[in-house]
């Protein structure tokens, strides 16, 4: 596991060196959501309690991948200026 984050609502959010980032309920102690793809092990992860669904997650390669949580690919993925792998 590369990050953690909590989500709120009895769920935590983690991203891992397997690139994937899973959703996880607390109180069932399982997977709550299908692991979303990052391509990439992940650094980093946020999420905001204002839009549940929506995750930026850092990933080896220099690229911040945006997720909404109910699909299963990122819906955007860009590199920051100045950034390198």
């Amino acid at each position: 596991v590369g990050a953690v984050a909590w989500k709120g609502r009895g769920r935590v959010v983690s991203a891992g060196w397997d690139a994937t980032v899973r959703e996880w309920d607390v109180e069932a102690g399982c997977a709550a959501v299908s692991s979303m793809p990052t391509r990439r092990a992940a650094t980093s992860l946020s999420c905001d309690a204002s839009s549940p669904h929506v995750l930026a997650v850092g990933t080896l390669d220099g690229f911040v991948r945006i997720f909404d949580s109910r699909a299963s690919t990122p819906a955007l993925a860009f590199r920051p200026p100045n950034s390198s792998p």
